[in-house]
């Protein structure tokens, strides 16, 4: 959890996010939730996405967030090709009209098949106003 996070701004990757974008994510944003999901093999990207946002650490479903910061983390075998399978089918599955920061970055320790995603959605509509 914390690690992706800290993973996300900690050090240049395929996709660098600064500080200052996972701040304007959360700043101001009411009650974050988080999901974290893991693949490996041919689906890898597939896989770890659509575990990320069905995560049971989610609380709210993210087809409800308006801000959504999502990272990315792969072996080797890392590409951009799999770091934008996963980012659309994130896409696809929040708000249509959401803020998305998105950072990816290789990890040489990972299984050169293994991805990992983390999703912080926030910017929840709240019930008072609905």
């Amino acid at each position: 959890g914390v690690e992706g996070i800290a993973d996300m701004i900690k050090a240049p990757g395929l996709l660098s996010v600064d500080h200052l974008d996972l701040v304007g994510i959360l700043q101001g944003s009411g009650v974050a939730t988080m999901g974290i999901g893991t693949g490996r093999g041919k689906r890898s990207a597939e896989d770890a996405a659509m575990a990320a946002i069905t995560s049971p650490l989610l609380f709210t479903p993210v087809s409800e967030a308006k801000k959504i910061a999502l990272n990315i983390v792969g072996g080797e075998a890392l590409t951009l090709q799999k770091v934008n399978e996963a980012a659309r089918i994130i896409c696809g599955n929040v708000y249509e009209d959401a803020n998305i920061v998105v950072g990816a970055k290789v990890n040489k320790e990972f299984p050169a098949d293994k991805i990992t995603v983390t999703v912080i959605a926030t910017g929840f509509q709240e019930s008072e106003s609905e």
